[in-house]
C-alpha cells in the first residue's frame, strides 16, 4: 500500500519549493484553484506504474510467476486438458471462468478465492526503481547550487549524465507522456485504418487507451532495463551533446514548476527561437536549458524579471494541470 500513490514528479524534487512549513503553493492550470499543501499529498496518481494481470501485453516472466506461480498448486484443467504452464495460464486467463481447478486431492477448488488472489497481486517494481535517481537528486541539486552561488564546485561529466538522465526520465513518466502515446496509437490506427480492422476488427476508445497505458509502462521498463533501444536512453544520450544553460532568477523572484516540469520550446515568434531548447525548473531559482552549442561549455546567465515572467507562463501553458510556486499568489492579481 506504501507503493500504491505513485509521484510522477519526485518529493525530494519539490521540497525546493516548499516553505518553512514543507508545504507549497499550487494553482490548477487555468489559475482558478489554489491550495497550500505538502509534497506527498500531490502529484501522484494510484498505481501508475504497477503491472498486475490485466496488464498481459507487457508482463514479464517475473511477473507471470508471480501472478500465477500460485496456481501451480492445484489442478487447472482449460479445455477438459490439464494444463501446468504458467504461460499459458496467462494466454488464457480471460476465459478463467470456463476453467476447471481442483485442489491436489481432485477437491474443487474456490475459483472466486483464487481469482481475487491473481487480480491483487501489485509488481511495482518501476515505482521502487525510480530510486535509483531520486535518491542522488539532493547531492546533484546541491552541487549545481555550490557551482552557480558559491562557485565552490565543479560540474563533472558524470554529474551532468546524471542531470541529463534526471531530466529526460522526468519527461518521460508523467501521465501527459499516456497522451502522447494515445495520440500516436491513433494516428497510426487511422493511418492504416482498413488493415487493422481486418486484423483485429474494431478497435475502441477503451482498447486505445489501454495500449497507450501499457505502451507507457513498457517505455519506461526499457529506460530503467537500460535497453540500448529505448527512445529515452537514445534521448539522454542525445542530451549530451548539447550545451547545458543555467538561467538564474535575480534576489526574491522564483521560477514556478508543474506537474509537466521538463517541456521543450521551438518557437521561431519567441525572441526570434534564441531560447529554443528543452526547458526544466532546477530549484525556484535555477531553470536549466538544453541547447544547441557545444557540449563541453556550461552557460550561467541572469534572467531578469520580464523574461522571468514569460518563462513562468510558459511553464504554466506546458502544465498538464497544475503548477506551483513557492510564494502564495494573489489570484486577482494573475
Amino acid at each position: 500500500m506504501a507503493y500504491r500513490n505513485q509521484h510522477y514528479v519526485p518529493q525530494a524534487y519539490l521540497k525546493a519549493w516548499t516553505d518553512s512549513n514543507d508545504k507549497l503553493y499550487v494553482l490548477n492550470k487555468n489559475k482558478s484553484i489554489h491550495k497550500h499543501s505538502k509534497t506527498d499529498s500531490i502529484l501522484y496518481s494510484p498505481n501508475l506504474y504497477t503491472r498486475t494481470v490485466r496488464d498481459e501485453l507487457i508482463l514479464t516472466p517475473e511477473d507471470i510467476e508471480s501472478i500465477f506461480g500460485k496456481l501451480k498448486d492445484y489442478i487447472i484443467k482449460i479445455n477438459g486438458v490439464i494444463i501446468d504452464d504458467i504461460n499459458e495460464y496467462a494466454n488464457q486467463y480471460a476465459f478463467f471462468d470456463k476453467w476447471e481447478i481442483f485442489n491436489k486431492d481432485e477437491t474443487l477448488a474456490r475459483k472466486k478465492q483464487i481469482k481475487h488472489e491473481i487480480d491483487t497481486v501489485r509488481i511495482t517494481t518501476t515505482e521502487h526503481r525510480w530510486d535509483q535517481i531520486e535518491n542522488r537528486w539532493n547531492e546533484l541539486k546541491e552541487k549545481i547550487e555550490k557551482f552557480i552561488f558559491e562557485k565552490k564546485e565543479t560540474l563533472s561529466s558524470n554529474d551532468l549524465n546524471q542531470l541529463h538522465n534526471f531530466i529526460v526520465a522526468q519527461k518521460w513518466r508523467t501521465p501527459k507522456s499516456i497522451q502522447y502515446y494515445r495520440d500516436m496509437i491513433s494516428e497510426e490506427i487511422e493511418r492504416n485504418e482498413v488493415q487493422f480492422v481486418e486484423q483485429y476488427g474494431e478497435i475502441s476508445e477503451e482498447a486505445i487507451d489501454q495500449f497507450a497505458l501499457a505502451y507507457f509502462k513498457k517505455k519506461l521498463m526499457g529506460y530503467q532495463d537500460k535497453d540500448e533501444k529505448s527512445h529515452i536512453i537514445k534521448e539522454i544520450e542525445l542530451a549530451g551533446q548539447y550545451t547545458i544553460v543555467f538561467y538564474v532568477t535575480e534576489s526574491e523572484n522564483y521560477f514556478y514548476t508543474s506537474d509537466n516540469p521538463v517541456f521543450t520550446l521551438i518557437d521561431a515568434e519567441f525572441h526570434n527561437s534564441m531560447f529554443n531548447g528543452m526547458y526544466f525548473p532546477v530549484t525556484p531559482r535555477i531553470l536549466c536549458a538544453i541547447c544547441k552549442g557545444d557540449p563541453n561549455e556550461i552557460i550561467v546567465g541572469t534572467m531578469g524579471i520580464e523574461l522571468l515572467e514569460e518563462f513562468n507562463e510558459l511553464i504554466i501553458k506546458n502544465s498538464q494541470n497544475y503548477f506551483i510556486s513557492l510564494l502564495e499568489i494573489e489570484q486577482n492579481n494573475m
